[in-house]
């Protein structure tokens, strides 16, 4: 029952009355809950002008999953005492999460050689072992950051409206 109390009053509470000229009132919608914080449709609609401004293409569904993702992280790294804007909150607590964790050895950057010969048109390991790094790191933060969302959608409350 209380969560229901709670639901009811962050409803309420996340309706916006913004005034014109005309005296219009215009209401803002909330399109999905993470736990008691709510995405409104203004946040969805300004996620998908982001995305298409850095010419990334995203279903209202990927956005509203990106921005579900970006509460969860948002809400550990302040869990951390993060500080700054979002998204560097954001990316430091990825970097101590997850990716300072990581550690890629030499022999799986000469099997990815070997195995990608072709690809690197006989320029030798060490001109483009420190390229490679990076690409198989990047390659295991994202695994491992896929599993930790995983992991704290588990442990959220998350509901999703039926938006537009």
């Amino acid at each position: 029952m209380n969560i229901l109390i709670n639901r009811l009053i962050i409803a309420i509470a996340t309706i916006v009355f913004f005034t014109d000229n005309s005296n219009a009132a215009v209401v803002e919608r909330v399109i999905a809950y993470v736990d008691d914080y709510a995405i409104t449709l203004s946040d969805l609609k300004d996620s998908l002008t982001n995305a298409r401004a850095s010419n990334t293409t995203l279903t209202d569904q990927e956005a509203v999953e990106a921005l579900i993702n970006r509460v969860l992280l948002l809400r550990e790294a302040r869990k951390m005492k993060l500080e700054g804007q979002e998204s560097s909150q954001i990316n430091e607590y990825i970097e101590i999460k997850i990716k300072s964790l990581i550690f890629i050895k030499d022999e799986e950057i000469q099997g990815f050689y070997d195995a990608n010969s072709e690809k690197f048109k006989g320029v030798p390991l060490p001109i483009i072992k420190d390229q490679i790094e990076q690409y198989l790191l990047e390659q295991e933060t994202n695994k491992r950051l896929l599993e930790h969302l995983k992991e704290l959608r588990q442990r959220a409350d998350i509901k999703v409206q039926v938006h537009k």
